[in-house]
């Protein structure tokens, strides 16, 4: 570091400044990958860097992107200064790799009938166990309970095909344990059969995660809202807006969007007052306009290093499949089969979502990644290179 006065005879190096503003100021303001390399380096920024304090403020600090599937892959998608988009992989390619759960920077994915939590900023893989002596397990949800600190993960199973409610029950499981136990969704019987009925407890409860506010995990189901609190580990119901359609993160809020029946315009919502379950309308999205909007052409693959020829969109067709913050700015959304839009939080489409000149093999998926360098709490942990 060069003094004001531009002497070379009194420079200050890492050494002369205190520990807490190496750690605050600087340690604290890297990406998180750059935090490992430094970890490296000296023994005292390794532990400075390693306490709860730290990794939970600096995982705090880190932006949440969706994540996307590439082709075979599974990554982030995320947008330049310039609009470009590009594409960070996280996991290794595979055909029979599911993403079942997302949170604090980790994910859950199965390998054929084989759960596993890994974090990918750290390259750390383990075992994730399933409970027993079920016919059928699914994964609803991954959750930090906040009293003990504990990582949980929250299972749907089904027990002798799950014809009745006495078939049907709810899991937790700590991670880094291997014994599960059984929960009650709610305190009334009549009122937890309904609610057991209501979750996404079957094979499509990979494609409908619940998102995450103030801790709590939340689903939407017939037009209102399921809520898993945490803390307590009881769902309760909350009131959604009129009409709603799907739950999605609003930067770090709870948001919802509401398409009208032919899919011309989409509106989209986000909770205010979380506890009196106040709605604020916030922007409308012209779909109308796709139509309209020359750069959304598609081109076939084969055609793509040959004579582009521009298909245009069929307007009957419209289809929202999923929907995701880019960034505090712009929306991200899936639009019929495997194509991506991009639009601005003011309702005007920026054109597809677009990745080194490709547009095809892109699938939105409804999960976020918020990269941490907390580690994986399990004794059997594996690293990967």
């Amino acid at each position: 570091m060069m003094p004001v006065d531009g002497r070379r005879g009194a420079d200050t190096g890492l050494d002369d400044l205190p520990e807490d503003l190496v750690t605050d100021k600087i340690l604290m303001l890297l990406p998180p990958k750059d935090v490992g390399r430094c970890r490296a380096v000296r023994a005292s920024w390794r532990s400075a860097t390693s306490t709860p304090e730290f990794m939970f403020a600096h995982h705090r600090r880190q932006p949440s992107f969706p994540m996307v599937k590439f082709a075979v892959r599974l990554g982030t998608f995320r947008a330049s200064r310039r609009g470009r988009a590009s594409y960070h992989p996280h996991l290794p390619p595979g055909h029979h790799v599911k993403l079942h759960a997302s949170g604090d920077g980790f994910l859950i994915v199965s390998v054929s009938c084989r759960f596993y939590i890994c974090n990918p900023t750290l390259h750390q893989l383990a075992p994730l166990p399933q409970p027993e002596f079920h016919h059928r397990n699914t994964i609803l949800g991954l959750y930090r309970h906040d009293a003990t600190g504990e990582y949980r993960v929250l299972w749907y199973s089904l027990v002798d095909g799950g014809c009745d409610v006495d078939g049907k029950m709810l899991h937790v499981i700590t991670v880094g344990h291997s014994q599960s136990r059984k929960i009650r969704a709610a305190s009334s019987p009549l009122e937890e059969k309904a609610l057991l009925e209501a979750l996404p407890g079957d094979s499509y409860s990979a494609y409908n995660p619940p998102v995450r506010h103030r801790g709590n995990l939340h689903w939407m189901s017939s037009g209102e809202i399921i809520v898993f609190d945490t803390a307590t580990e009881l769902f309760r119901r909350m009131r959604a807006a009129t009409n709603s359609y799907s739950l999605f993160d609003v930067q770090g809020k709870l948001g919802l969007y509401t398409p009208d029946k032919r899919y011309t315009y989409m509106d989209v919502w986000v909770i205010e007052d979380y506890e009196a379950e106040m709605w604020e309308f916030k922007y409308r999205i012209d779909m109308s306009s796709i139509e309209a909007c020359n750069s959304l052409h598609l081109t076939c693959p084969k055609q793509e290093k040959r004579k582009r020829t521009s298909v245009r969109v069929n307007p009957m067709s419209r289809m929202i499949h999923e929907i995701s913050m880019l960034n505090e700015h712009e929306l991200l959304f899936g639009y019929n089969d495997n194509h991506m839009l991009r639009c601005n939080i003011d309702g005007k489409l920026l054109g597809r979502a677009n990745m080194a000149k490709r547009i095809y093999n892109l699938e939105l998926t409804r999960h976020r990644l918020k990269e941490c360098i907390i580690p994986i709490p399990s004794s059997k942990m594996q690293e990967e290179g």
